[in-house]
């Protein structure tokens, strides 16, 4: 019995192999020769359409005559917006170069090289002004979106670099006032090495003024640990940095859709809203007894004199689709109106603002309330323009010494006849970051990917540290 067994067992498996080898053969005859017709058919249909793809050809080179990379947008902004203003005020951001062009005040950092040569690239495509090739520093590699990398690795390796090229541009300038640091919070390079250069030059320059610009992630999420890295970001700002201007990205879409017509914006997009905000408030402007000059001490003196108090937001209008601005003719009364409806109802667009909350009628605590605020008015008249109303102490805390500022330019902004934008140090931010504070708990208390962070020296003692410094920053805005 066992060797009859055997035998049929032995018979099973050739019958077996002989019918896979067949199955095999027939699998592979079948996708050759449909590899075959594929081909064939693919070779027929771009016979048939070879005129009508030339053509779609034409039409996108037509549409875009300049296939180079678009350049960086707050440069590019500031470049064609200082055009109008007087020479000696672009000196702020771009002094002479070795060439014909102008040579931005800048030092680029990036854990990977691509990005930052394309920003090279794009700048000398405009033939306006160029970044110094010495002032990048870049490596191979990024973070991981991990915090604790960016600052412990990157930050170790790359802090001798970035010593030497910002004091190399630094000794550049006649007068030399502050930094302005831009970087993203959601990442690891943005947050974790930017955390530590904001760190190294609070060390290193005590005495100059730090305005840290960043760009908060969108609420429902870019990177599964954004909140870790903007608590750690945060947290550790709100010792360094002098003031900390916020930029959103759910609201910089909101306003491509909205406002723009845009459906589907693009990061482009998106960069050119967020370069509009910060360009509305850093060209230069004047107050009724002073010269146009460079606004970031004033903006850090006026607006965070108070340690506690370091958050910033801009408000502007009006802010509309290409099409319609040559279109649009704006009264500085009905432009300031919409502006101050939006700071006290705390809403970023003039479009479906509550005009139900007032400061004759609501609640104290419904009105958005600030430490103080800087009105932006830009173009012509601004001699004429009333801003008495931003100047009402029931829009701002009790011990507020300078409650609003006027600062003015003749010169007209980004295409529109008149524009007012108005940088407040207000109540704004607080929703969200006790949004981000509450998610980042959810997680810790959960110990989700702290090992990421504790295998480069980040602890749960210094997640500990950095809660109760957001919760005691959640607790100042709410005391206003």
């Amino acid at each position: 019995m066992s060797s009859s067994s055997d035998e049929r067992l032995e018979r099973q498996r050739h019958y077996d192999a002989k019918h896979r080898d067949k199955r095999l053969r027939q699998m592979k005859e079948y996708r050759a020769k449909h590899r075959d017709r594929q081909r064939e058919y693919k070779q027929e249909w771009y016979r048939r359409n070879r005129d009508l793809i030339k053509q779609k050809r034409l039409e996108r080179k037509a549409a875009k005559p300049d296939a180079a990379t678009p350049p960086s947008p707050l440069a590019l902004l500031l470049s064609l917006e200082l055009s109008t203003h007087a020479p000696d005020e672009a000196n702020t951001f771009f002094r002479e170069g070795s060439s014909s062009v102008d040579t931005a005040r800048a030092v680029l950092i990036d854990m990977e090289p691509k990005v930052v040569l394309q920003c090279h690239a794009r700048a000398a495509n405009t033939g306006r002004w160029v970044y110094d090739k010495k002032n990048h520093i870049c490596q191979q590699s990024g973070s991981g979106n991990n915090w604790a990398y960016g600052y412990t690795v990157h930050g170790s390796e790359s802090a001798e670099r970035v010593f030497e090229s910002v004091q190399r541009e630094v000794e550049h300038c006649d007068y030399f006032k502050g930094f302005h640091a831009m970087q993203s919070l959601a990442g690891g390079t943005g947050s974790g090495l930017g955390s530590f250069i904001s760190d190294l030059l609070h060390d290193q320059f005590p005495h100059s003024f730090l305005l840290n610009t960043v760009v908060w992630p969108y609420h429902s999420g870019e990177v599964i640990v954004q909140n870790y890295n903007t608590l750690l970001t945060m947290a550790c700002l709100s010792e360094s940095s002098d003031g900390i201007f916020v930029l959103r990205n759910d609201v910089a879409d909101k306003i491509c859709q909205k406002l723009l017509t845009i459906p589907k914006p693009s990061l482009d997009q998106m960069n050119g809203v967020l370069a509009n905000h910060i360009a509305s408030v850093l060209l230069p402007a004047q107050t009724n007894d002073a010269s146009p000059r460079c606004q970031l001490p004033l903006i850090l003196q006026e607006l965070c004199s108070h340690p506690g108090y370091k958050l910033m937001d801009v408000k502007v209008v009006p802010q509309l689709s290409s099409r319609s601005r040559a279109f649009s003719a704006h009264q500085w009364a009905g432009v300031l109106k919409h502006l101050h409806q939006m700071q006290i109802a705390n809403s970023s667009l003039d479009e479906g603002v509550n005009w139900d909350i007032s400061l004759d009628t609501s609640p104290r605590a419904v009105v958005n309330k600030s430490v103080g605020s800087l009105l932006y008015v830009r173009g012509p008249d601004t001699a004429a323009v009333a801003a008495d109303a931003f100047l009402d102490r029931r829009m701002y805390c009790p011990w507020a010494s300078t409650p609003c500022q006027v600062l003015a330019s003749t010169a007209p902004f980004n295409e529109y006849d008149k524009t007012a934008a108005l940088l407040s140090n207000s109540q704004t931010m607080l929703d969200p970051i006790q949004t981000m504070v509450e998610k980042a708990h959810c997680m810790y208390a959960s110990r989700a990917y702290l090992h990421q962070y504790a295998a480069h020296g980040v602890d749960t003692e210094f997640f500990e540290s950095c809660f109760l410094r957001l919760d005691q920053l959640i607790l100042n805005y709410q005391s206003l």
